[in-house]
């Protein structure tokens, strides 16, 4: 699987500008030539566009496969431009999706502080496990944790008997880690999916170690 440590419009936080499955990559369209040709070992379509007339695919959207929930944020122009390269919408309410969401094909944990119908309607829509809670020491699911279908790297506060029920809901195994020289809240600074993995250009070299065997599921 590939790694390796990069930026997105310069910036270390890459989690908050690409949204990654294994089917494809939404990133901004202002991404330089240097970064989209970094990113293209994720081996899956890269589309480049914009979400609610922002670059914050991570913050507003979460998916998997070919399927993201996105706010009603998103502008009709953006949701048929989305449609005409096979992707499939829910958009429901207002929160930051990508903030509140972690999911791979085998399940998945949305935040406590989504609404309890919009929950079940996005259950609905993914047709997976998904589970509604939060962890003890936040509300941030996906800013907290980066899944994929070899596995997965989460908030280090969590306790080991959440660690323990993520391993069981991904159906992988993991790591709890750092990102970005100490930033708890990995999914703001790592993107993945079951080819490549991308750091942000803060991350040491023991981070990277860690982040690694997370995400290899080993």
């Amino acid at each position: 699987m590939h790694l390796d440590r990069v930026t997105v419009r310069e910036s270390a936080y890459l989690g908050v500008f690409c949204s990654v499955t294994d089917a494809l990559a939404l990133v901004p369209n202002d991404i330089s030539k240097k970064e989209l040709a970094n990113i293209k070992a994720f081996d899956v379509e890269i589309i480049r566009a914009k979400v609610a007339d922002s670059c914050l695919f991570g913050v507003l959207m979460r998916g998997a496969g070919n399927k993201f929930v996105v706010p009603d944020l998103l502008n009709r122009h953006e949701e048929d431009f989305f449609s005409s390269k096979g992707i499939e919408l829910l958009k429901i309410g207002n929160k930051a999706y990508g903030n509140l969401m972690a999911m791979n094909s085998r399940g998945g944990m949305v935040s406590g502080i989504v609404e309890r119908k919009d929950f079940e309607k996005i259950k609905a829509f993914f047709g997976i496990h998904l589970i509604h809670s939060n962890f003890s020491c936040t509300e941030l699911i996906g800013s907290s944790i980066v899944a994929s279908d070899k596995g997965f790297i989460v908030n280090p506060e969590i306790s080991q008997e959440e660690f323990s029920n993520l391993s069981c809901l991904f159906g992988v195994k993991g790591k709890a880690t750092t990102a970005n020289y100490g930033d708890i809240f990995v999914g703001n600074d790592v993107i993945a999916n079951s080819n490549a993995v991308f750091v942000g250009s803060y991350t040491t070299a023991k981070e990277i170690m860690h982040i690694d065997e997370g995400l290899r599921g080993e």
